[in-house]
């Protein structure tokens, strides 16, 4: 043999192995031989790389792929083992006291693993080095055109495995596709996805348990899973990809009370094809646990009729996105996601709404001529308390007042949902107006007026003599994002044409999505 030249593994194979790795028979394990060629370059101390004529081999126990001394092109071969019952197919290692930087290789490529099927004990591919002092381990590595499918788990990540590349290396028909260990030592850094689909894995995409680790995923898609993302801690990164799923049974993405927890995703597309009701995100992380979840310059179609498109205490945050038809997402962003400081009203003062429009020139924001605000008792759809706004004179009498939210990221589209209440005989109609507005204060007076408003929704309320129970009004859909000069997320109530008496509202909600 030439040194230095590609070492052909059917060297160390008997005629018999290759006639039945050739016919694709995949009757004859190969598995010892194989191994006992790979344990023979480590022992040997020289870099060799390693040529798998194509074919189909049949594996019926564990492979160990060291790093440090190899690589393997296995030639658009199929790695059989689906005769395996448990443990993992193929671990790929670092030498002990190797330099990490030394194994800055292509370590495997071309190569189809298969597996006996997700409801199986036998997972695909660890990268690990069980020695806590080794610093080598299955790090600065590439991946290349490696598919894995029917594993109980595709890609597991454990000590010492860190910086590691794949280039279209799909994970397919497992239970789980790729997970980062809870515990484990040195690992988890950079852990880079290009170009790769993670698909049709039952339980979940991507499952985050290295509080000290990141997957980075660049081009990549993640299609129909039972879970995309669920992490436990630690961090997900997403640049342009393709995330797609049908009618979810659960958030897709779930983010637990563990600290640090992150999921950020920017640009590409998410999508349903189903009838999906869910929330596309929990956010479980406390404040002081820091973590949670953003969305920019994301494409979002059809994700469904949830109420909210995160759930959850943790942070959320959602801006610039586009769609085909905005009304066939989520209208708000999430319960805690309010710009309202009060919006159920159960203060001792009315925070944020003010009067617009009087029969008499306007001095406080609250307490006008024709028009009155309170936070009262008198109804409530939750807690003990709602907003009353009181008109003393007839229709036709100015009557007007506005609802508001600071806005915070004026790239995002602001939703409002609102609850009304009529309790008595009042009738006529109210307009009401979702949009934007600049608002300024009286320099004489120091209350808010609408200085320029932008309400290209609006809506009428008609109201008869008969009772009004508490009903819900809202924007429909976060149609435009909000001009340049714009201050606040509005809702501008024209009572004008109603007779004199009482409304109520309750559980108001702006949300930016």
């Amino acid at each position: 043999m030439i040194t230095g030249a590609p070492v052909n593994i059917f060297d160390y194979m008997t005629a018999a192995q290759i006639a039945d790795v050739q016919s694709n028979a995949a009757t004859i394990d190969v598995s010892t031989t194989i191994q006992t060629a790979l344990t023979a370059f480590v022992t040997a101390g020289q870099f060799v790389d390693i040529i798998f004529p194509n074919g189909t081999y049949k594996l019926n126990s564990a492979l160990t792929i060291n790093v440090t001394y190899m690589s393997v092109d296995f030639n658009n071969s199929t790695l059989n083992f689906t005769s395996m019952a448990s443990g993992y197919a193929l671990d790929i290692v670092g030498q002990v006291g190797a330099s990490p930087y030394g194994n800055g290789k292509v370590a495997i490529c071309n190569g189809l693993l298969q597996g006996p099927g997700f409801s199986s004990s036998l997972s695909g591919i660890r990268f690990f080095n069980a020695n806590p002092a080794s610093e080598a381990g299955p790090s600065h590595i590439s991946l290349l055109n490696i598919v894995t499918r029917d594993f109980l788990i595709g890609h597991t990540f454990s000590s010492n495995a860190y910086v590691i590349d794949f280039f279209n290396c799909d994970v397919a028909g497992c239970g789980t596709g790729l997970t980062q260990a809870a515990s484990g030592t040195n690992f988890g850094e950079r852990i880079s996805y290009f170009g790769s689909t993670i698909f049709n894995n039952t339980v979940t995409a991507v499952d985050m348990n290295n509080p000290n680790g990141a997957f980075v995923f660049s081009q990549c898609s993640f299609d129909y899973n039972g879970r995309q993302f669920y992490i436990n801690g630690g961090r997900v990164f997403l640049s342009n990809c393709h995330v797609e799923g049908g009618a979810y049974v659960a958030e897709p993405i779930y983010i637990s009370s563990a600290n640090g927890g992150t999921f950020v995703m920017n640009g590409g597309w998410m999508l349903c094809t189903g009838s999906n009701t869910v929330s596309i995100v929990s956010v479980n992380t406390t404040a002081d646990q820091g973590g949670g979840a953003s969305f920019r310059d994301v494409s979002m179609n059809n994700l469904g009729s949830a109420a909210y498109f995160a759930t959850g205490i943790g942070r959320c945050t959602v801006s610039n996105t586009f769609s085909y038809d905005t009304r066939q997402n989520p209208l708000l962003l999430s319960a805690v996601g309010n710009l309202l400081t009060d919006g159920g009203f159960e203060g001792t003062v009315v925070a944020d709404a003010f009067i617009s429009g009087d029969t008499a020139p306007i001095t406080s924001r609250v307490t006008g001529t024709n028009i009155a605000l309170t936070n009262s008792s008198s109804y409530a759809r939750t807690g003990t308390k709602s907003l009353r706004v009181a008109k003393a004179g007839g229709g036709g009498t100015s009557c007007q007042f506005v609802i508001l939210g600071a806005l915070q990221d004026k790239s995002s589209a602001a939703n409002r949902r609102l609850y009304y209440k009529k309790p008595g005989t009042e009738t006529g109609t109210v307009y009401v107006s979702y949009g934007y507005a600049n608002i300024q204060s009286s320099a004489t007076t120091g209350v808010p007026y609408v200085y320029k408003e932008y309400a290209p929704a609006v809506t009428t309320v008609v109201f008869t003599a008969s009772a009004v129970d508490w009903t819900l009004a809202q924007s429909g859909e976060p149609i435009n994002v909000a001009p340049p000069w714009a201050t606040h997320s509005v809702v501008i109530f024209n009572m004008d044409n109603l007779t004199a008496g009482n409304l109520y509202f309750d559980d108001v909600e702006i949300t930016c999505l």
